[in-house]
Formats: C-alpha cells, sequence, structure tokens
C-alpha cells in the first residue's frame, strides 16, 4: 500500500447563535414556538439520550447513524427526516435586523 497522504474531506461547519430564545407564535389559535437551529440540536440530543444512544434513536427514526452524529457534531445541518422525527417543521421567518 502507499503511504501518501490520508484523503482530507471537506467539513462543512454548521454556525449556531450562543444566544437561546424561544419565541412563541400564534396561528388559527394554536400556539407555536419557534426554535433556533441550536434548540433543535439541544431536542434532537435529548430524544437520543431517551432512546439509549445514537444507534437507538437512528433505528426507531429510521435515519442513518453516521448522518445523526455529522448532525450532533455540528458538521451538516438536520435533514427533513430528522425535523419530522422530532414532530417540527422548517419555516423561513423573515429577520428585520438583516441588511
Amino acid at each position: 500500500m502507499g503511504q501518501g497522504h490520508p484523503r482530507r474531506r471537506h467539513r462543512a461547519t454548521v454556525s449556531v447563535s450562543a444566544h437561546i430564545e424561544i419565541h412563541v407564535a400564534k396561528k388559527d389559535d394554536v400556539e407555536m414556538h419557534i426554535f433556533e437551529l441550536e434548540d433543535v440540536i439541544t431536542l434532537l440530543r435529548s430524544k437520543v439520550k431517551r432512546a439509549g444512544g445514537q444507534v437507538a434513536w437512528s433505528k426507531k427514526a429510521g435515519i442513518n447513524r453516521s448522518t445523526l452524529y455529522r448532525v450532533l457534531t455540528g458538521r451538516r445541518l438536520p435533514t427533513k427526516k430528522m425535523v419530522r422525527a422530532l414532530k417540527l417543521r422548517t419555516l423561513f421567518v423573515s429577520d428585520p435586523k438583516l441588511k
């Protein structure tokens, strides 16, 4: 076997805010909570822990364990399937603070 350098993989980092706030909005008299990405990851970690670990939760949710690991380590964003397994949905919200 060759003695070349190991392959380097491009790692996408996910920027998350250190500030946690849960906002509440109402639509058709239904209260909805608005989570930041960091809050979703915290919720995911909690569900994984309650399930007995990454392997158990990924099997239960039908999600690839390595994908779950990459999300938990901040190398990738949660997939649509993960979001649904957490009983959440993705929304886009305008932010007047952005220019």
